[in-house]
């Protein structure tokens, strides 16, 4: 990463004045909290190890802004307050602005879009004090049950790097630093990383072609970090082991060092996936998984447990010749280089901080945020023509919704719009799948429109639906009278459609924001025009780039 002269300066005499003890907290980054921070408070922590930053899991803007304010104030170098923040800063921050899920960004086809995503991550979260995100994820969404899947943009290469650089640029134009995630490349297999090493099951000619062109197209870009994660590459890795229990690119030096920084030429802070994830802890014991980590070439450690100990690890491991102060120095230089890229060196007063906080008053990227929600909504069957959707006003709609997470969902804003459109809505939250066969059946609805949510969480370990939920379906309740019609609407995945075909018409939103609800209810009554196309394939069912196409009505 290039510098000015007055960033390289600073960088040059700040890392001249550290001890081998600071030095070594400038490698780690554990969560913001007070279980990561026992016995010490968070604060202590900071002051105490000279921590690079840390992690933080967001609230509402005050706290937020209260919270990594203080800790700034306790560290003796500007922290890196890191977050997952893919959706805008409504994926942390309560007042902010929730985009949908990176998918709808494949879906729209726009890089003028991701470029707006990328620059509201940045504005929103860089007011409350995160300066650097964990996105845009550049896997490839190559399998039905890949966990990530609508994380993802898609699953064609060049579509994903196009998508994903527009977003990059948005994000560290407006001062946010970038992560690309997560190499090797996700995707490929179903299993869950948290919990054991998935696997990128490309040979090495594929991978070059396929998810190593997307962290390539990154990193000429001019990504600043890269995340480095606990995916085994059988193919390519000679350090991998056992292929039926290989060992993560993570604490692999070919992959890390060989691969990632020698032959793609990355100079930028490579960082590791949280290495408390099954994937790479079932390989080493604590201490000895962060050392094997930064000897692969990873600069940053991702939520390093008992600090104290992991300094006093390291220096044992620096004097006892297994690692050097030289290699701890370049990899603090890289850290250091990343904080004089966000321009952490350059303190703002607080009148410049509190002068931030004003985009949550009226935010300018609400309209970005819509206009993705609707340029996104994929209708995938409609065999009818029901679309746009033809209904007496005052008709009664059954809104039944299928979800394990009622308390983050509950579609109360997709009913609140069919109810100012002059429809009678009877929300219904997983009925008994006899009780509802029989209410449609006696035509107590003239409409059913059936909504799914099942959102991925990590250590889920499938992205399928699941639960005693699902078993509301299981009665075939939206085909139980000929005269009452019925239309399905996912949430979340649209590989939904693989789990109960019989949706028809089916619509794929790639989220839940309360943009993509009050989105995909105009695109059913004809206010929208219907023009999403799906950025994957569904063996079967439809294919990339497939998408019914529906004009506004008049």
């Amino acid at each position: 990463m290039k510098i000015d002269k007055e960033a390289e300066k600073w960088v040059n005499k700040t890392l001249e004045g550290l001890t081998l003890k600071e030095k070594i907290g400038q490698l780690l980054l554990p969560i913001l909290s007070a279980d990561s921070a026992n016995p010490l408070t968070v604060g202590e922590m900071v002051e105490k190890y000279n921590i690079a930053g840390g992690h933080y899991f967001g609230g509402n803007k005050e706290q937020s802004f209260i919270f990594t304010e203080a800790l700034q104030a306790k560290a003796k170098i500007p922290l890196l307050i890191t977050g997952d923040l893919d959706r805008g800063g409504g994926d942390r921050i309560k007042e902010g602005t929730l985009f949908q899920c990176q998918m709808a960004l494949g879906a729209a086809d726009s890089e003028d879009l991701a470029y707006k995503l990328g620059k509201a991550i940045a504005v929103e979260n860089l007011a409350v004090g995160y300066n650097w995100t964990f996105s845009p994820i550049v896997d490839i969404c190559a399998i039905r049950d890949h966990l990530r899947l609508i994380a993802c943009v898609g699953e064609d290469p060049k579509q994903i790097a196009r998508i994903t650089v527009a977003e990059i640029k948005g994000l560290q134009d407006n001062g946010m630093a970038a992560c690309a995630k997560h190499f090797p490349g996700d995707g490929y297999d179903d299993r869950d990383q948290h919990i054991t090493t998935s696997v990128n099951t490309l040979s090495e000619k594929e991978w070059w072609k396929k998810s190593g062109y997307t962290f390539q197209t990154a990193i000429d870009s001019g990504v600043w970090t890269i995340m480095n994660s606990c995916i085994a590459m059988p193919a390519m890795d000679k350090e991998c082991g056992d292929p039926k229990n290989p060992r993560p690119v993570n604490i692999s030096r070919y992959m890390t060092t060989g691969i990632l920084r020698e032959k793609m030429g990355f100079e930028g802070v490579i960082v590791t996936d949280a290495l408390n994830m099954g994937g790479v802890a079932i390989h080493e014991r604590r201490f000895e998984r962060y050392l094997q980590s930064f000897e692969a070439g990873n600069d940053l450690l991702l939520f390093v447990f008992r600090v104290g100990e992991t300094v006093a690890y390291f220096e044992k491991a620096v004097k006892e010749k297994r690692i050097t102060e030289a290699q701890i120095d370049s990899s603090v230089r890289r850290v250091l280089t990343l904080k004089a890229k966000i321009g952490l060196h350059n303190k703002l007063t607080k009148e410049e901080k509190e002068k931030r906080l004003e985009v949550f008053k009226n935010s300018p990227f609400k309209k970005d945020a819509i206009e993705l929600a609707e340029k996104s909504i994929t209708l995938l069957t409609d065999s009818r023509n029901i679309i746009p959707l033809k209904l007496k006003k005052g008709a009664t709609i059954a809104s039944v919704l299928i979800t394990n997470r009622e308390t983050e969902f509950n579609g109360s804003v997709f009913n609140d719009y069919l109810k100012k459109a002059g429809y009678k809505v009877v929300p219904i939250l997983n009925p008994d799948a006899e009780s509802m066969y029989s209410r449609v059946e006696n035509k107590e609805f003239d409409l059913v429109i059936t909504s799914l949510f099942f959102p991925v969480q990590w250590g889920w370990i499938t992205p399928r639906m699941h639960g005693p939920y699902v078993r509301s379906l299981m009665s075939g309740y939206y085909i139980a009278h000929p005269e009452v019609k019925s239309i399905f609407v996912s949430f979340d995945s649209p590989g939904r459609l693989y789990e109960i075909s019989a949706m028809d018409p089916f619509f794929a939103t790639y989220g839940g924001s309360p943009f993509a609800q009050e989105a995909v209810a105009k695109a059913i009554l004809g206010e929208i025009a219907v023009s999403g196309k799906a950025p994957v394939s569904l063996n079967g069912f439809f294919k990339a780039g497939d998408g019914l196409q529906r004009k506004k009505l008049k």
